[in-house]
């Protein structure tokens, strides 16, 4: 039973033996620690529906910072079919938001997103994202283990929601956490590993003058900024952008 049937039919109709089985089923599920988004199959994402199951991670709201910095950033950027990354795209609601929000510019752009994933899992979702939401005119995923598929000076932007917990912080997690693909979230002991090999490798993918987006974990951007500094200088400048709690969730580096 969708919204606009429970809305418009008499709250004291009954429902039938299917329906109920499969409420059942789902609430099964649910008191089990399931997360909702996978019981019901899809998750909101930038006002848009996104599918999603076992193995692929849940699309989250912060993650939105990250399509913001990349758009803010294309505004006023010459080349007309600017190359993109989205590294470790999951679901695809990056790369597909910004193809999609790009292409509603009403504007000569033409964008070349690559939505790239080690797992096929992950990647039949966002094969199935592109075509449900009209994206796949400018997506395409692809399967690469993060950064081995792209040559130098190959890319105007990379974006990511890199794996960036901690091995130390799993017992104080949320349950519904253990059901979501554990690469997917856990980056080494403190939660670096992968947001260090990104900085590293993006810096020759790049071309002079593109960016990466990165989204972090609470106090990570300070602590790359403390840790790995010589590592950012390699860039011409880096920021960061804070989220509606003031928590620095995304860094951008500039080629």
């Amino acid at each position: 039973m969708d919204r606009f049937h429970l809305y418009t039919h008499d709250l004291n109709e009954r429902v039938g033996a299917k329906e109920e089985e499969r409420f059942r089923g789902f609430l099964k599920r649910r008191l089990a620690g399931e997360p909702l988004a996978y019981i019901v199959g899809e998750k909101e994402f930038w006002s848009r529906p996104f599918k999603v199951g076992s193995g692929c991670l849940i699309p989250r709201p912060e993650t939105e910072l990250v399509v913001e910095e990349a758009l803010n950033f294309l505004r006023d950027y010459p080349r007309k079919r600017p190359r993109i990354l989205d590294l470790g795209t999951g679901s695809g609601c990056i790369a597909i938001t910004i193809a999609l929000e790009l292409s509603g510019w009403g504007r000569d752009i033409a964008p070349l997103v690559l939505a790239s994933d080690i797992s096929w899992k992950a990647l039949a979702y966002a094969k199935e994202n592109t075509l449900l939401l009209g994206a796949g005119s400018w997506v395409t995923p692809i399967l690469c283990n993060w950064m081995e598929c792209f040559s130098k000076d190959s890319l105007d932007i990379i974006v990511s929601n890199p794996p960036y917990i901690g091995e130390g912080e799993r017992a104080t997690l949320q349950e519904e956490l253990g059901f979501e693909p554990q690469d997917a979230l856990f980056s080494g002991d403190d939660g670096l590993f992968h947001i260090k090999k990104t900085v590293k490798e993006a810096h020759s993918r790049l071309v002079k003058g593109g960016i990466l987006v990165l989204e972090l974990g609470i106090g990570q951007a300070r602590r790359l900024m403390e840790e790995e500094r010589l590592l950012l200088e390699r860039y011409q400048g880096y920021w960061t952008a804070k989220d509606l709690l003031g928590i620095e969730r995304v860094i951008v580096l500039q080629k």
